[in-house]
């Protein structure tokens, strides 16, 4: 079922500014935005929903190589669809730098050579052997026990047709 966002402001005691636009459903998670969802950008103590559209924006600058502008708009595209895209909810830059030089350091920094070596070393040693453990006799005499009191219990429930 289509909403608009004109029925979202009003549920959500807000204005609507800029263009009416349908929607189909609600989404928090960017990653998994389909066409024609609304996202909502939620803010909690350690996060901020709005990074994620200045992530996208670096992303674009830093593996296609796009300007700021034409990067932020397709950020906005990307992450809030065409109606974040017409009301002109674009990063500023200061957000989309920071983003940019975080993304770079993970991914294009001068030590990733020796980062991935590092991984490859870690995943290659052979681990310890475990040991086998034996399980206590009181444990398996506990374990029976609790076998038959279930059985017996069981054995009650069943009905005869004599």
């Amino acid at each position: 079922m289509k909403r608009s966002l004109a029925h979202f402001a009003g549920a959500m005691r807000g204005q609507l500014h800029g263009a009416d636009a349908q929607f189909l459903a609600v989404s928090t998670d960017s990653r998994t935005l389909a066409p024609g969802e609304l996202f909502v950008a939620l803010v909690g103590p350690s996060f901020d929903g709005h990074d994620f559209v200045a992530a996208a924006a670096a992303r674009a600058i830093a593996q296609d190589g796009c300007d700021y502008a034409t990067a932020k708009r397709r950020a906005v595209r990307e992450v809030l669809g065409e109606a974040g895209a017409s009301r002109g909810a674009v990063p500023d830059n200061a957000l989309v730098e920071s983003e940019l030089r975080r993304y770079q350091s993970l991914y294009q920094g001068d030590e990733q050579r020796e980062r991935l070596i590092e991984l490859i070393r870690q995943a290659a040693v052979k681990p310890k052997p475990r040991r086998t453990t034996k399980v206590p006799k009181a444990a398996k005499r506990q374990r029976v026990d609790e076998k038959k009191r279930r059985g017996s219990i069981k054995s009650l429930r069943r009905v005869s047709f004599d």
